[in-house]
């Protein structure tokens, strides 16, 4: 999250991490991330002076991504980034998270809820169970990127995304056990 009276670009000086390491080291990445101008990469080139809080929902979310970016990590975890954004910012922000993996390679664990957006970002989807959490399904993905609107509407990728619907559905059906009640419903007579 992104609370700071500190302005976009300062944030992002900030996330760099300090190289202990060679510099003969040969970089893991396609670029070296700490040259990368990460806020014009996810489109907020025209706000890095701005604050945080003068930025929309989305904003805020690409500059998120960005300043997680700039810190050069090798894993990165997000646990539903996107939540709470509306159906077109958060589309926008799958692209923008899409073309940020493929210029990286960074390893990325993206949890989610929302089956549709599994199918949409993932190489491979884990369905787990509840608690204790283990794995009921392994899903590959093998759609062609980017994944944007075209992909999106083809009978491949809305056959995989009922898949996982139906994995999931069928995975909290049986874990149901519904109290049995002697309440009666009233119908309309």
């Amino acid at each position: 999250m992104l609370h700071s009276a500190k302005r976009l670009s300062q944030l992002l000086r900030r996330s760099r991490p300090r190289r202990l390491t060679s510099k003969a080291e040969p970089s893991h990445h396609v670029e070296d991330a700490s040259q990368v101008d990460w806020l014009s990469v996810v489109g907020l080139d025209d706000f890095r002076l701005s604050l945080p809080s003068e930025l929309s929902g989305g904003m805020r979310k690409r500059a998120e991504l960005a300043r997680a970016y700039a810190a050069e990590p090798k894993l990165l975890l997000l646990d539903e980034p996107f939540a709470g954004l509306d159906a077109l910012t958060r589309e926008e922000m799958q692209l923008v998270l899409e073309r940020l993996w493929q210029g990286t390679k960074c390893t990325v664990i993206f949890v989610t809820h929302d089956w549709y957006e599994a199918t949409a970002i993932a190489d491979r989807i884990v369905v787990l169970t509840g608690r204790p959490g283990r794995v009921h399904e392994i899903i590959p993905v093998q759609l062609p990127r980017p994944r944007d609107a075209t992909v999106r509407r083809s009978s491949e990728f809305l056959t995989l995304a009922a898949r996982v619907a139906d994995s999931v559905r069928e995975l909290a059906h049986s874990n149901v056990d519904f109290p049995r009640s002697s309440v009666e419903v009233p119908t309309d007579g």
